[in-house]
């Protein structure tokens, strides 16, 4: 097993996976043994048929939340930043819709996703470094708080916008420019792109969706490359190959050092894994949340990681710590659930000896509902209706999408519900269990809440 095995394993399998399951192209990085294995297959285009190589630059979405809590943690480091401090205390501007979250909210509760104001906003604001300073100035008053700092988990983009924007202001710089200086240039990078600009330099990846109305394993170049520059810190255009991405879990490895220089200290390091609160619709994947990191729940092992999506593409990290290993894969479109499932299901009991959780799970039998109306209705944040129906006890999802995101999707995607108990569901992707929700709370006697890793309030 180990290395030798995972090496051969990709040779004979990755490209034939990357084909069944309809990923235009994908690139995979393996740490093991203290040794670096790569693999690429398919095309960065499907419209030009540019071969995807191992130095082939993919997006790697909200993974990018990892390199935003490094650097906050620097800080910290460096005691420049308190993570239980009100953030006003750095950013005196700082305003939400509601004055009290406002006054309250520290970096901690941005680091957790647990800031309670709405994080989904995805409107443009300018294209250059001012862009995520515009952002906390003028467009985060405008989302509503869905609950009190601290409260409880909803994942939250423009928490690390706001993040990104405290960096910028402790050290001075923007934040592509912080992210060169104090984290890309020390370890090494040389693949790597924070923004379009950069990106035409190297062989990139655009992302390729499904759209409406189209068979659904065809799948054809975005229309666009990358989300708005101000939503930069949560992960709009950060971009690197997968063989990059593994010098960031690298550093999380090997206690803060890199290159013979100790960029974050061990005890920070670790700290970044404790878990800080439970995540509602838990599964094995993400279960707790730790500052920036994922924590899942699997048996017999330590994992973290973070995954991340953009347009198009979609990004997988994951680091065993007990066993030196690190697995990243990036990918531009497709089926990339199952793509995950299959890839990381073979490589990680290679790697560990240990069996990988299943993403989701899907019971034989469904467990039954005795009050349907409890959860019949519709729930929404800033970029989503998600309309919850019933009939002849068979519940479904449709999700109408909302805002700048709605530029992607323009028809309402329908999905299958299996309940799996105390009101968590596994949602179906064509017969293909691909993520999961939670209804809960209650009002008058109805669910409140749909918890999909963001809280939508019933409207």
């Amino acid at each position: 097993m180990g290395i030798p095995t995972a090496r051969q394993w990709l040779d004979d399998e990755f490209a034939a996976l990357v084909t069944e399951h309809h990923v235009p192209g994908a690139a995979i990085a393996v740490l093991a043994d203290g040794e670096v294995i790569e693999h690429a297959a398919g095309t960065v285009n499907a419209s030009t048929g540019v071969e995807a190589t191992v130095d082939s630059v993919f997006q790697i979405g909200s993974i990018t939340k990892i390199w935003g809590a490094t650097l906050a943690m620097q800080l910290v480091d460096e005691g420049e930043l308190d993570l239980d401090a009100p953030v006003r205390r750095y950013l005196p501007g700082l305003r939400l819709a509601d004055e009290s979250a406002a006054a309250c909210l520290t970096t901690r509760h941005l680091l957790t996703h647990t800031g309670g104001f709405e994080g989904d906003r995805f409107d443009v604001t300018t294209g250059d470094d001012t862009a995520v300073e515009r952002f906390v100035d003028d467009l985060l008053p405008q989302g509503r708080q869905v609950f009190a700092p601290g409260e409880q988990f909803s994942y939250n983009n423009a928490a690390f916008i706001v993040l990104g924007r405290l960096v910028e202001v402790l050290r001075g710089l923007p934040w592509a420019t912080a992210l060169r200086h104090h984290l890309i240039e020390p370890l090494g990078m040389t693949h790597v792109a924070t923004n379009p600009d950069e990106a035409l330099r190297y062989r990139t990846a655009i992302g390729h969706v499904n759209p409406d109305q189209s068979p659904p394993d065809e799948w054809v170049s975005a229309e666009r490359w990358g989300l708005p520059w101000s939503t930069a810190p949560a992960g709009a255009m950060l971009s690197m190959s997968a063989g990059e991405l593994l010098k960031l879990a690298r550093l999380h490895l090997d206690d803060g050092t890199a290159n013979g220089r100790q960029l974050l200290s061990k005890t920070l390091v670790a700290d970044m894994r404790v878990p800080h609160i439970d995540i509602p619709q838990r599964r094995s994947w993400i279960s707790r949340q730790g500052l920036g990191w994922d924590l899942p729940d699997w048996p017999g092992i330590e994992v973290f990681g973070h995954d991340g999506n953009t347009i198009g593409q979609s990004a997988f990290l994951r680091i065993f710590p007990g066993h030196g290993v690190a697995i990243a894969m990036l990918t531009n479109g497709g089926r990339t659930q199952r793509l995950y499932d299959d890839v990381f299901g073979q490589l990680v009991p290679m790697l560990t000896s240990v069996e990988a959780a299943e993403s989701y799970t899907l019971p034989d039998t469904a467990v039954p509902i005795t009050d349907p109306g409890r959860y019949i209705g519709t729930y929404a944040n800033a970029v989503a209706g998600l309309d919850i129906e019933a009939e002849d006890g068979a519940f479904s999802v449709t999700v109408h999408a909302r805002g700048e995101i709605s530029a992607n999707q323009s028809e309402p995607r329908r999905h299958s519900l299996v309940h799996i108990g105390d009101g968590m569901f596994t949602v179906l992707d064509d017969g293909y269990p691909a993520s999961a929700l939670r209804l809960m709370g209650d009002e008058g006697g109805r669910a409140q809440f749909l918890h999909n890793h963001r809280l939508n309030p019933r409207e």
